[in-house]
């Protein structure tokens, strides 16, 4: 879980929270098409273009981005901080087909624990996380059980997720190089790309790969 050091807030959010008085309070279900569209544009340039719990690139479907408005702590439970913009993240899995498997925001849905959910805006996090090269995940201390409950909850080490790490991995790193040679291949998947965006799963990069 790569950290996500929160930007500017788009205008257009600036200028719907500007709207409260005493006869209108703001709610999430009032935001309206375009200042829905300039959040979700802001998260993903500060997410880099990666999901904010599984590090995929966030894609666009056919007609529609294929990612969402992500409430680290419920809406539900925590109806006071819908509109926080440090509690808005962008998750991958917007639209799902009948039986796919849920992962990151999907699968957490209201679930959340203040002990036991890891957050992205923690600079320790991504610190707590050990990435194989098999495509799993497991807690970087064996006694870590907020990281264990964290990948068990956002199902960070599911069958899709797996094989897609696992498959990316394989696919980028050769099965022989020498240290000159590594070391390249990962500054550049750790390198930021034109528009700001990263290449997916940096943290496994990192932890798997990273010599120095």
């Amino acid at each position: 879980m790569k950290l996500i050091e929160k930007a500017g807030v788009p205008q257009s959010f600036r200028d719907f929270m500007a709207q409260e008085s005493a006869e209108w309070q703001p709610r999430y279900r009032d935001l309206n098409a375009d200042e829905r569209t300039d959040l979700l544009n802001a998260l993903l340039t500060e997410q880099n273009g990666l999901c904010c719990y599984c590090e995929s690139t966030l894609t666009s479907g056919e007609h529609e981005p294929d990612f969402h408005i992500e409430h680290f702590r419920p809406q539900s439970t925590y109806p006071h901080l819908a509109l926080e913009y440090v509690n808005l993240h962008c998750s991958c899995q917007r639209t799902l087909k009948r039986g796919a498997p849920r992962h990151c925001g999907n699968a957490k849905g209201e679930w959340f624990d203040e002990k036991l959910m890891l957050s992205p805006l923690d600079p320790d996090t991504e610190n707590r996380f050990r990435y194989l090269g098999d495509g799993n995940i497991e807690p970087a201390d064996e006694a870590d059980d907020p990281a264990r409950i964290t990948i068990e909850k956002l199902d960070l080490n599911g069958s899709k997720l797996q094989r897609m790490r696992k498959s990316y991995l394989n696919a980028i790193f050769p099965d022989e190089f020498d240290k000159a040679a590594l070391k390249k291949i990962v500054d550049s998947l750790m390198a930021e790309k034109e528009g700001g965006t990263l290449d997916p799963y940096p943290s496994a990069v990192k932890s798997i790969y990273r010599t120095t």
